[in-house]
């Protein structure tokens, strides 16, 4: 499936900022493991259906983080894999 949204064409993740991984208890460092391979899986050019397949997550909610880790944090930076926490609110 062809990406609809120029801004997610290409994405460089090297500048998003990253997890505390060590803050994180085993259960919400499994649930955010599959969120971040969704990301690189897109990133690197995987086609949507397949990264449905392989990681169960759905084109929906993999395009929702897409756009909240894009989003600005009051850092300065954008929220990068910091947005793929459970709760973690984007304004």
């Amino acid at each position: 499936m062809p990406r609809r949204k120029p801004e997610l064409q290409s994405l460089d993740l090297n500048a998003w900022p990253s997890i505390a991984w060590t803050e994180l208890d085993a259960e919400v460092r499994e649930v955010t493991k599959v969120r971040v391979q969704a990301i690189e899986r897109y990133a690197s050019g995987e086609s949507v259906k397949e990264i449905e397949k392989a990681t169960g997550v759905d084109r929906r909610q993999l395009y929702r983080w897409l756009e909240r880790g894009l989003a600005l944090h009051p850092d300065g930076r954008i929220f990068g894999f910091r947005a793929l926490l459970r709760y973690v609110e984007v304004a």
